[in-house]
């Protein structure tokens, strides 16, 4: 059971990575902000340049627009990076590093066209996370096994255990380092001079 949980981990960690890789590649051509209202709260998710900001905000009183979800697409071009954007409240905090922000400062989405004006939206909170960050985050655990499997081929081809490495060629049976068990169709081990 363990196993199982283990390779659908595996799994969809890998097709995480994978999804990630083609977005960030899709970001730097094209940009796009999912956004969605809800009476007088708004939240977007803008993809833009190799980041992904999540943020909220809410209409100021008497502006609105109809509930439901609005989506914008536009060139790489149109789109500005995480610490371009304007700055609609110079009192608001922001903490940024390395390609991540939190802000109240600066307004999403920030486009040549926009959906929503930075005039009508109040009370921002962005948070932005670098597609560098999520690709390394769901690349980390395919990474270890891929390479773990690599070097279990290698070593088992050079006559040593695949889990800890030990000299096999000697043995036939279990390794006698970790006990792990010979396989039977494992190559010849050489002999000892």
């Amino acid at each position: 059971m363990k196993a199982a949980v283990f390779y659908i981990l595996v799994t969809a960690s890998t097709l995480a990575f994978l999804l990630v890789a083609a977005d960030w590649i899709h970001s730097i051509f094209y940009s796009e902000t999912f956004v969605l209202v809800r009476g007088s709260h708004v939240y977007a998710i803008d993809n833009y340049n190799g980041e992904i900001a999540f943020w909220r905000g809410r209409f100021k009183p008497g502006e609105s627009y109809p509930d439901g979800l609005h989506q914008e697409h536009w060139n790489g071009s149109n789109a500005l990076k995480t610490m371009e954007f304007n700055v609609d409240d110079p009192m608001g905090g922001e903490i940024a590093f390395a390609g991540f922000a939190i802000t109240q400062q600066r307004h999403f989405p920030t486009t040549n066209v926009q959906t929503f004006s930075p005039t009508i939206v109040a009370n921002h909170l962005a948070v932005v996370i670098p597609s560098w960050f999520l690709a390394l985050l769901f690349g980390a655990l395919p990474g270890t096994v891929a390479f773990r499997w690599m070097r279990g081929i290698r070593r088992r081809g050079e006559g040593f255990c695949s889990v800890c490495g030990y000299d096999l060629r000697a043995t036939t049976d279990r390794c006698p380092e970790c006990g792990t068990a010979i396989p039977q169709e494992a190559p010849a081990r050489q002999t000892l001079s």
